[in-house]
């Protein structure tokens, strides 16, 4: 869902500069039904989406649930790793894990010096964690600390470090 105000200058280079990118067009159309809101005019959508901003783009899926949301203009090369992520967590967040698992890995691969490439990073693994039980969360973090060890999603698997039995505990 693409929240638009007549009086946004985002919204206007969203049209001019990343919508007719070729690489976002095409994923937009092979991956999405984009629904355009009035922002001005349409208020009913904007209370249930909370929606304040413009331009505000929301992945929603097939029920209207919000799965993941972009606020302000992007230009094409940072918008598309982000419509790439947003799929990716309408599938993770729908429970559609080996699903998710490919489409996080793809953010990764394709787009690996972006904003959403150590989340995808963070959010393929547990969804592979959830579909693959020989995963574990520590390969997860290792993968993390070696590919963005100053990211906040590295600091969320500090967690996940194997504590030794002390003589005498049982072993978790």
């Amino acid at each position: 869902m693409d929240f638009k105000s007549g009086k946004c200058r985002g919204c206007r280079r969203l049209d001019a500069v990343t919508y007719p990118d070729e690489d976002v067009s095409r994923f937009l159309s092979d991956n999405f039904v984009p629904v355009l809101v009035d922002y001005d005019s349409e208020t009913v959508p904007l209370r249930k989406y909370n929606v304040f901003w413009t331009p505000s783009i929301l992945f929603v899926d097939p029920k209207g649930v919000d799965h993941f949301r972009l606020e302000g203009y992007l230009p094409p090369g940072l918008f598309l790793p982000c419509l790439k992520y947003g799929r990716a967590m309408i599938a993770y967040r729908s429970h559609r894990f080996e699903e998710a698992v490919d489409l996080f890995e793809r953010v990764v691969w394709e787009h690996p010096g972006s904003s959403r490439a150590a989340p995808s990073m963070y959010f393929g693994g547990i969804a592979r964690h959830k579909t693959d039980e020989s995963y574990t969360l520590e390969s997860l973090r290792d993968r993390l600390m070696a590919s963005y060890p100053d990211s906040e999603w590295a600091s969320r698997t500090s967690v996940w470090v194997k504590v030794p039995a002390q003589a005498g505990e049982k072993k978790r």
